[in-house]
């Protein structure tokens, strides 16, 4: 997933007919405690989600690569 192009829709995540992929909102306490490479942005939604951040995480062992997620993406975060 390419966060720099994730709107945060999750239409990926409930479009998977597998439920490979979701999305986690993740507080700054666990953001510091993350291993390098956890790639999250602010979440968007107004004060709701204020102070958290997003993440989309897919499950490779469970991905059946039927792509449905790719061409349901609005603005091609997801790729194969």
């Amino acid at each position: 997933v390419d966060m720099d192009k994730c709107i945060q829709c999750n239409v990926c995540s409930a479009i998977c007919p597998h439920a490979v992929i979701r999305p986690f909102l993740v507080s700054a306490g666990e953001l510091e405690q993350s291993p390098a490479g956890f790639d999250a942005r602010k979440a968007t939604g107004g004060n709701t989600y204020a102070g958290l951040h997003f993440r989309i995480q897919a499950s490779p062992l469970d991905c059946t690569g039927c792509e449905v997620c790719t061409h349901a993406c609005p603005t091609s975060a997801l790729t194969m």
